[in-house]
């Protein structure tokens, strides 16, 4: 703490005011939040070097790469161990899937589009539809309110 961060208290009479104690409390606050953020930071440390071990292990024990001519080290059975251009071909396979899967979401997306665009001229011709017949029902409203009063004025 630097002289700047040190409060200045009030000079009492006897003992000292209620401030200096809550100053101290927030002390201890921030000193067990540290703690607390310190404990955490320590057991994500662990966690980590944990596994950073294990992937060292996983490492340690796989079994060894083919080399440029096809030998390999560590005992393998090479026609069990892909070779470099087996690996070549896999790439131009997964290139090839990926291409295939790009076309097939462009022909769904265009699909989609075309779907998209009829169901909105169905929908503006039934809220055309709709708002005819809200209009036609108006008409009809009034039509029956026409001849429902005079029918009432000579009953009564």
């Amino acid at each position: 703490m630097s002289e700047d961060d040190r409060p200045e208290f009030a000079t009492a009479v006897r003992g000292y005011d209620r401030q200096v104690d809550d100053y101290v409390r927030a002390l201890r606050d921030y000193v067990d939040e540290a703690h607390g953020r310190a404990k955490q930071a320590e057991q994500r440390l662990a966690e980590h070097l944990r596994r950073s071990a294990e992937t060292d292990s996983r490492v340690d024990t796989a079994p060894m790469a083919v080399g440029p001519t096809g030998a390999t080290s560590g005992g393998l059975d090479t026609a069990a161990v892909p070779t470099r251009d087996a690996f070549a071909a896999l790439g131009d396979y997964v290139a090839g899937v990926l291409r295939a899967a790009e076309e097939a979401a462009q022909a769904r997306t265009a699909q989609a589009e075309r779907e998209t665009v009829v169901l909105r001229t169905e929908v503006a011709a039934l809220l055309a539809r709709r708002s005819q017949t809200l209009h036609e029902m108006d008409n009809l409203r009034t039509a029956l309110a026409s001849v429902a009063l005079p029918a009432r004025s000579v009953q009564g």
